[in-house]
């Protein structure tokens, strides 16, 4: 599964070169997954071990419980590998 950080689709109205790369990921990713409150404590653990904010650590935690493999993000580290499962990928690199 592919999951994405919806802060990089504001680029499909923003900047005319992202666009289609924009469209083709959202094609990909079109499941939204439902964070519960039993998320939090695997947000802090991620969000510790790899010096992220909490809203970030969420974020993967609930892609990882959902079964993603790969997360695209411009705001995370490209390559990161989060619990050798879920690599991040800037999607504009």
């Amino acid at each position: 599964m592919v999951m994405a950080d919806s802060n990089f689709a504001i680029y499909a109205f923003s900047d005319a070169g992202k666009k289609s790369k924009v469209a083709d990921i959202c094609a990909v990713a079109g499941r939204v997954l439902p964070i519960e409150e039993s998320d939090n404590d695997e947000a802090i653990r991620i969000a510790e071990r790899h010096q992220l904010s909490f809203d970030d650590g969420l974020m993967l935690a609930v892609a990882l419980k959902g079964g993603a493999q790969t997360i695209y993000s411009e705001d995370l580290r490209h390559g990161l590998l989060v619990d050798d499962t879920l690599r991040i990928v800037d999607p504009f690199r």
